[in-house]
């Protein structure tokens, strides 16, 4: 028995960074996800997989634009028509609440009763061939309507046990929405921390492999030992989705897991579009343009930019020329051939030398004298803007005294 585990999807996340799309095309990282999911697809059909488990958040909106409803809906038919089985398991992103009651875009697939596609908002045991895969999806404090996390918690163990008494194999697989104690996440997934359930590795120890979604950053929270034999793990989401070095730098996995196979599971890197940002400083004694061109030169050496989004913010100092911004898009564009610049900025260091006041006025100066003495010793004015800054301020200050009168 076969089967492929898939991180969190988020179809229409980071659109912000993606290239707008002509006409009625997509925006480019709309068109990524749903080209990602189709290689998840080929990827189960390649290895003789029958099932596809989705750890949650379908959408990243509650309330899905109907295009990525349509789109989803899509590669579902596609699915089915290659004979592979989808579950999918409701996730914080996909629900809408009130209380313990909750409603979501993921409801329509039970409601036209798929025949290879399921979606679960309670705990639930599939006894496949050889394998029991226990589903368990979002839950929070609020959700269970208790005071603490805690009693949620133990709201949370008493549904998992349920499933765990349904798996009718010896080798029993956990596949969830929810966040690891310890986990590190790349800082968007938590909803609402003081509600948020995490949960301590030996929650799952009832299984022999657990797979979390939820938390964005692929991660191992508990190794399989002699001693605790289970293993526990976030699987990630599906996509790169910003500029933090967490989602720049690792890699995107998904997960097959094979029965017969004596490691049980391998990890899959996902094609996933690079992201990159780009900080450069250009110096006093360079040419702007050039200095910029070599440097986006070496860092495609090192990381290539063909086929990235790319992020560039320019620094420069004060004396130096503006950057030809022409010239540097076309250079992206066309040498190194980058898929989309989504942003690029340009600033000036500005050194401001500041006097030391302590040492040029003193308590017993008057209001003119302090105002002479602060001016005088001013290093960041040409001569005729300080000398206007000196009129105004002297002109401000007899205002002043003549109100006291």
């Amino acid at each position: 028995m076969k089967f492929i585990i898939l991180g969190d999807i988020h179809i229409g996340k980071s659109t912000a960074i993606g290239k707008p799309g002509a006409g009625k095309g997509l925006n480019s990282r709309i068109q990524d996800q749903i080209d990602l999911l189709d290689w998840v697809l080929d990827t189960a059909v390649k290895n003789n997989v029958n099932h596809i488990f989705v750890t949650g958040d379908v959408y990243e909106d509650p309330k899905p634009h109907p295009t990525f409803i349509n789109l989803f809906m899509l590669w579902l038919k596609r699915c089915e028509k290659e004979g592979v089985y989808v579950d999918i398991i409701g996730g914080n992103h996909d629900i809408l609440r009130t209380g313990s009651y909750t409603t979501s875009a993921l409801d329509i697939v039970p409601s036209i009763e798929m025949d290879y596609a399921c979606a679960y908002k309670e705990v639930t045991t599939i006894n496949l061939d050889g394998v029991s895969v226990t589903l368990v999806p979002y839950r929070d404090r609020r959700m269970y309507e208790v005071e603490t996390t805690e009693e949620a918690l133990e709201l949370l163990k008493k549904e998992m046990d349920v499933g765990l008494k349904q798996a009718t194999n010896d080798l029993k697989v956990c596949i969830g929405h929810l966040a690891a104690e310890g986990s590190i996440s790349i800082g968007d997934e938590i909803d609402d921390e003081l509600n948020e359930i995490f949960c301590p590795s030996d929650t799952f120890a009832g299984w022999d492999y657990t797979w979390l979604g939820h938390i964005h950053k692929p991660q191992v929270m508990h190794k399989y030992t002699d001693a605790e034999p289970y293993y526990v793990a976030h699987v990630g989401s599906m996509e790169r989705s910003d500029f933090g070095k967490a989602e720049m730098n690792e890699d995107k996995i998904i997960i097959l897991f094979d029965t017969e196979s004596k490691e049980k599971f391998t990890k899959i890197k996902l094609p996933n579009r690079n992201i990159y940002k780009i900080e450069i400083t250009v110096p006093e004694d360079k040419d702007t343009t050039d200095f910029i061109i070599n440097h986006l030169c070496i860092f495609d050496k090192s990381k290539p930019l063909n086929e990235a989004i790319v992020k560039l913010e320019i620094q420069l100092s004060q004396d130096v020329l503006s950057v030809d911004r022409e010239k540097v898009t076309s250079y992206l564009y066309k040498n190194l051939n980058v898929h989309y610049i989504c942003y690029f900025s340009e600033s000036r260091i500005i050194q401001n030398i500041i006097s030391d006041k302590e040492n040029i006025i003193s308590d017993d100066m008057s209001p003119e004298a302090s105002i002479n003495a602060y001016w005088d010793n001013a290093k960041d004015l040409e001569d005729d803007d300080k000398e206007k800054c000196r009129a105004i301020s002297l002109e401000i200050n007899k205002q002043f005294e003549d109100s006291l009168d």
